[in-house]
Parts: structure tokens; C-alpha cells; sequence
């Protein structure tokens, strides 16, 4: 009896958490804007680490593309999938963007950069710390992969951070072009579109994985 109050009191608890995370994905980055946001890990892999293992998943990428035969997808967990953004950062990223970064989890992902600070534009949730923020800053942000009907992937950005402060979402558009990030025409607002390796059809987040399918 001395249990069920506090274990009926975290099983609610939890299924309030549930719902949130779910009306978040339902109704848009309006709400995911307000849930708590766990940053990327601050201690990461090092470059080089990084830069090997990336040349290890291209370079099966690359074999699994060319194989003749099998419908298998081609997964990459959380290490494989930040190691190979690292090893491709020249292909996705302007050069004015530097230590990228990546996790997936519960098939959303979060990615971060470091940037220089002059090339952000204006955003008022910053001008109260702008004596404080050093030459560049890290700009993260989490949401969801998809490929259109060209063929492109596609960052639906959910939640945008500078400096570890949320901006809101009529900023997030200004921040991106700033970045040189390129959007689609026809997509939503906060949304970044980057090439898929060759003879990749399609690419998406599931549980702790990105999940790659070959051209038929």
C-alpha cells in the first residue's frame, strides 16, 4: 500500500511525458519549442576516431550500393551516422561551419555547428547575452529526415538552438540562409535539403538508426 500512491504517481507522470513528446510531433515545433531539450554529449568522439570510422561506413555504403541483388536497407546507428556526417561535412556543409555533430534517438535527430557569431542575424532571445558569447557558437538543431519527390534528403527542423537558447521559429528560416543552408521552394518553413549519395532512393530516422534504401 506505502508504494502505489508514489508508483501510480510516476506511471501518470509518464504517460503525461508520452502525450507531450507525441502532441509535439502531432501539432508541430510550436510545442516542440516548449518541451525540455537534452543537448548533444560534450565529450564526443575525437576527429580522429571520427574520420576513420567514416571512411569504414562510405566505404560500405559504397560496396552495398553497387552489390547486385537484396532489398536489405542499410542501417546506421548513432556513431555510424555522425561519423560519416563528419566524413562528408565537405559535401553537406558550407565551409563556414565547422565541428559537426550528430546523434539519433527515437527516431528524431540532432545534429549541432560551430559558428562564427557575426554571421548570425539579429535574434532578440540573444541580445541579453551577446556581451557574453564568444567569437563562434554553436547553433543545434533536432528534428526529423525524410526524402522528397526529387529525390533529396530532408531536415524538417522541429527546434533551433544558438548558444544553448531556443529561437523562436520565425527566426529559423533567417539563421538558415545565413548558414548557407539551402532550403526547397515547395517545403516547410525550416526545412534543409542535401544531396543523398548515389543509387540511395530514400533515407529516414528510426528508433536509434538511419535507415537507407537503395535504387531498384
Amino acid at each position: 500500500m506505502g508504494c502505489f500512491g508514489g508508483c501510480l504517481g510516476r506511471i501518470f507522470a509518464l504517460a503525461i511525458l508520452v502525450m507531450l513528446i507525441w502532441a509535439a510531433w502531432r501539432f508541430g515545433p510550436e510545442v516542440a519549442e516548449r518541451l525540455p531539450h537534452r543537448p548533444l554529449q560534450e565529450e564526443g568522439h575525437s576527429p580522429e576516431v571520427l574520420d576513420a570510422l567514416g571512411r569504414e561506413v562510405w566505404a560500405d555504403l559504397s560496396a552495398w550500393v553497387t552489390a547486385h541483388g537484396g532489398v536489405d536497407p542499410f542501417l546506421m546507428g548513432g556513431m555510424e551516422a555522425e561519423a560519416l556526417f563528419h566524413h562528408r561535412a565537405e559535401v553537406l556543409l558550407p565551409p563556414s561551419l565547422s565541428a559537426p555533430r550528430m546523434e539519433v534517438e527515437g527516431g528524431e535527430v540532432r545534429a549541432s555547428v560551430r559558428v562564427a557569431r557575426s554571421l548570425l542575424p539579429a535574434v532578440p532571445e540573444l541580445d541579453r547575452i551577446q556581451d557574453v558569447l564568444p567569437d563562434s557558437v554553436t547553433v543545434a538543431v533536432r528534428g526529423g529526415i525524410l526524402t522528397d519527390r526529387d529525390g533529396q534528403g530532408v531536415f524538417l527542423i522541429r527546434r533551433l538552438d544558438v548558444a544553448g537558447v531556443p529561437v523562436p521559429r520565425r527566426f529559423h528560416d533567417p539563421i538558415l540562409s545565413a548558414l548557407n543552408l539551402e532550403r526547397g521552394p515547395d517545403l516547410p518553413e525550416g526545412s534543409v535539403v542535401f544531396p543523398l549519395p548515389a543509387g540511395v532512393e530514400s533515407l529516414h530516422a528510426s528508433g536509434g538508426f538511419l535507415i537507407l534504401r537503395r535504387e531498384p
